[in-house]
């Protein structure tokens, strides 16, 4: 028999460029190789025995595999295979090569699959990094933050599946969610857009077909002594089956004018100096009302309203507050409020949650990449002249939120959120729109369109079907 040659360059590089190992493309590649050099062998030996060039085959194939591991490094195979296990894809869910992990920045990756969680442990994350570091800079810069995106999506997928579990209910009030997490955070804000992304497809699909093989259940039903309850149900099937009953929207960034950077830096420290000021002689006047035992006047808001009357050195406006009868409590409300512009305005493009964090006006905030270079300058330059700014938020606090707060692009410039955000007072009179585009369209054509209404449907709908079935009542919340 005619020795079995050396696998070509060419055969091997076609194999490694046609994806990675384990995966059906480059089964698929491998086959052709061999399928190839067999032919070429009968041609060569004229032999035409099927299980005679099978095995002559075989032969070849594994002169591939030895040449292939030889091209292919340890390290590389180690660093790799828990990524590719759970299968990494773009926004077009294309799978995507190892090689694309390090050649550029894929902001809409993700998984298919999360079946391989060695790939969040702290020893691989570890491992990754000191790869990334012998890598050319922008492969490890691009491998890095490709890592980083698909480590957040496996732990939100993770925890998706597992609060499928347990759901007993559908989450309409966001309001309590926003105010209890900072959005400063670009981070924050992508994985709450992800988040009710995801909410708002295969679950709300998951639940009109669930809705509607329960009315199909019901209709279905022969005994007579439920046919009360058959038409109850139907009816609810009438008013609500071809309804869009989706409360994710697909928001737009919001086009404002803010004043310049430098601006909003002067206007936070002035805000908290007054908040400052205004709590600290609050809290002595309130102590020296405790303290004396002639006081007639009742309570400790009194006593220091009365007391402010007569307060040597306080600003005008505080003085102004106090002879009109109003409260420190509401100066305290409204310091950390933006007073008027008084300067030239320019425009800023900002996604819906850091626009709902702006107007808190409690933090220092940047929206692109030009004030944050501005902002990073002034207060390195502030701290590095050793000036001491007395008040809660200082300017290592500052400086993170600088870093942090650039206005989120998404990938198809939609922002997905629960309607009822639109009632937020930053967004509300932002969005002055009676309907929204739905975040899943149930329309062939033309995109769903929902209104703040569809909050009373679900409760009315849900509400209906328990008083059929019961005489307790359910509220959506």
């Amino acid at each position: 028999m005619t020795d079995i040659r050396e696998p070509t360059q060419e055969e091997i590089q076609s194999i490694l460029g046609a994806g990675d190992p384990y995966t059906s493309d480059r089964r698929k590649a491998t086959a052709k190789v061999v399928e190839g050099f067999k032919q070429e062998y009968s041609e060569k030996t004229g032999i035409k025995i099927k299980q005679s060039l099978d095995v002559v085959g075989q032969g070849f194939k594994t002169k591939l595999r030895t040449q292939i591991k030889l091209k292919v490094t340890p390290v590389e195979d180690s660093i790799f295979k828990p990524i590719m296990n759970n299968v990494p894809i773009d926004e077009d869910k294309v799978k995507l090569l190892r090689k694309e992990l390090t050649n550029r920045k894929i902001a809409g990756i993700s998984l298919s699959k999360i079946t391989d969680d060695s790939m969040i442990s702290p020893e691989y994350e570890t491992k990754i990094k000191d790869y990334a570091k012998e890598l050319k800079y922008d492969e490890g810069e691009n491998l890095l933050y490709n890592y980083t995106k698909m480590k957040k999506r496996f732990d939100r997928l993770t925890r998706f599946e597992e609060s499928k579990q347990h759901m007993k209910r559908v989450q309409v009030d966001i309001y309590k969610y926003l105010g209890a997490v900072s959005l400063t955070s670009y981070d924050t804000r992508e994985d709450v857009y992800e988040y009710w992304e995801e909410v708002g497809d295969k679950p709300y699909k998951q639940f009109k077909e669930d809705l509607t093989n329960f009315f199909d259940a019901v209709e279905n039903i022969k005994d007579t002594k439920l046919n009360r309850f058959k038409e109850e149900i139907k009816e609810i099937r009438d008013e609500y089956e071809e309804q869009s009953l989706q409360y994710i929207v697909k928001l737009q960034v919001m086009d404002m004018s803010l004043p310049p950077p430098v601006n909003r830096f002067i206007k936070i420290i002035e805000s908290i100096e007054k908040l400052n000021n205004l709590n600290t002689v609050k809290e002595h006047l309130i102590e020296e009302e405790e303290d004396d035992e002639d006081t007639v006047i009742e309570g400790k808001q009194e006593a220091f309203e009365a007391a402010l009357l007569s307060l040597e050195n306080w600003s005008e406006d505080a003085e102004l507050n106090a002879r009109e009868g109003a409260s420190i409590d509401k100066d305290i409300e409204d310091a950390g409020k933006p007073a008027e512009d008084m300067f030239d305005l320019e425009r800023v493009v900002i996604d819906p949650l850091l626009a709902i964090e702006f107007k808190r006006n409690k933090k220092l905030l940047s929206f692109n990449q030009k004030a944050q270079a501005e902002l990073r300058t002034l207060l390195k330059k502030i701290k590095g002249e050793g000036v001491i700014l007395d008040m809660r938020t200082d300017l290592n606090n500052m400086l993170d939120d600088i870093e942090e707060s650039l206005s989120f692009e998404s990938a198809d410039a939609n922002y997905h959120l629960p309607i009822t955000v639109v009632k937020t007072d930053a967004l509300e009179e932002y969005y002055k729109s009676k309907s929204f585009v739905a975040s899943s369209n149930e329309g062939e054509d033309e995109e769903t369109q929902i209104t703040l209404g569809v909050l009373d449907s679900l409760n009315t709908l849900f509400d209906e079907i328990h008083k059929a079935l019961t005489d307790k009542r359910w509220v959506l919340q």
